[in-house]
């Protein structure tokens, strides 16, 4: 009867490990999009700050 409670006791402690390796893995990776979606987001906000920059500037030049 020792000998079951030992190997549940070890299997649970295995499948503890695992699932925190695991959550350790999904976290990383949730920041990893998160970073790479942030830049991304903030490359098109640039990029349309740009455009609008430059389309003020073409009908300001057109009125002057």
């Amino acid at each position: 009867m020792a000998d079951v409670q030992r190997q549940a006791s070890l299997a649970l402690a295995q499948a503890k490990a695992d699932a925190v390796k695991l959550a350790d893995t999904i976290r990383a990776q949730a920041e990893a999009e998160a970073a790479a979606l942030k830049d991304r987001t903030l490359r098109e906000i640039e990029a349309a700050k740009q455009q609008a920059l430059t389309e003020i500037n073409t009908h300001a030049a057109e009125l002057g």
